[in-house]
């Protein structure tokens, strides 16, 4: 006969076999947001500066012995801080089925886990596409908010009285009106635009509407295959994640953007399971982590306001 003892340890396999399978899945992560921006390996601590250097002209010389006329170079800083994120739950005793699966890739807590940890990652790239960030020289104590020059407006139309709107090929290319006023280099610079589904319907509903104008064929190109770069321009990314801003005229924050326009620190976890005798011996599988996204370069990041209202 059983002595009924419960077994105040987890076996030490499936401790190993938790951590190893995490490892595996976060080194597959594939956020749709976090995926696309630089990362920086040497952002290993909570807070990185990074280096802001002024844009720097040159002059024409003028006469064969005049002066050089040198001009302190400003120097300033940008400063990143971590958030720092954890996961736990809690199994019964009696779950040995469930508790057993846990190291296992096809384990649905762990592929619950990894959806939840790129949720959060895809949450910080947002909100770092228009929060305020410290800048200034030494520590960076300066709040910086996002450019108002940078913001394609709800409202804007090419021509004619301006009205609300949703996705359209207007703002589309204001975005790249705006990024070569800025210098933007689209030879060099890999340019992205972080939509919701609400614009997809947008862009299906330009095509229906206007099948035979150019710019539907376009967008009908890119809706037939969207591996390919809308209107030639953006590598689309579509994300439910993008902020809803609410008031008397809401709308959805679209974020078009290079990858230097943001700079992130690598991910970095730990995981552990414990038995918890206060928790009629419910064994708890825990994860944490840490991240961290900054604005790196705001001439290389553009806001696109879009209408959802019916």
């Amino acid at each position: 006969m059983a002595d009924g003892n419960i077994v105040l340890t987890v076996p030490d396999d499936i401790r190993a076999q938790f951590q190893d399978q995490w490892g595996i899945q976060v080194q597959q992560l594939d956020a749709k947001l976090a995926g696309s921006m630089t990362v920086e390996p040497g952002w290993t601590a909570k807070d990185f500066y990074f280096d802001d250097v002024e844009k720097i002209e040159w002059q024409e010389e003028a006469g064969r012995h005049e002066d050089t006329n040198p001009q302190e170079v400003e120097l300033s800083k940008i400063r990143g801080t971590k958030r720092y994120l954890k996961v736990a739950r809690l199994f019964g005793r009696r779950d040995s089925e469930w508790l057993g699966k846990i190291g296992r890739p096809d384990s649905e807590v762990m592929q619950a886990m990894k959806a939840g940890f790129m949720r959060s990652l895809d949450d910080r790239c947002v909100a770092a596409a228009s929060e305020q960030k410290y800048a200034g020289p030494e520590n960076a104590q300066t709040l910086i908010s996002f450019p108002a020059a940078n913001v394609v407006a709800q409202d804007y139309v090419l021509s004619g009285a301006a009205t609300n709107s949703g996705l359209t090929v207007p703002k589309l290319f204001e975005i790249e009106r705006l990024a070569r006023t800025n210098d933007v280099d689209f030879d060099h610079e890999e340019f992205f635009l972080a939509i919701g589904p609400k614009q997809i319907q947008d862009m299906i509903g330009h095509v229906t509407a206007a099948g035979n104008d150019i710019y539907a064929k376009m967008l009908a190109d890119w809706l037939n295959n969207r591996s390919s770069k809308l209107l030639g321009i953006f590598n689309v990314i579509v994300s439910n994640k993008l902020e809803i801003v609410s008031g008397s005229n809401s709308y959805r924050r679209c974020v078009a953007y290079t990858r230097r326009g943001f700079a992130k620190a690598p991910e970095k976890h730990t995981t552990a399971v414990d038995t918890l005798p206060g928790k009629s011996h419910s064994v708890q599988i825990a994860a944490y982590g840490d991240t961290g996204v900054v604005r790196r370069y705001d001439n290389l990041v553009y806001h696109m306001l879009c209408d959802e209202t019916p």
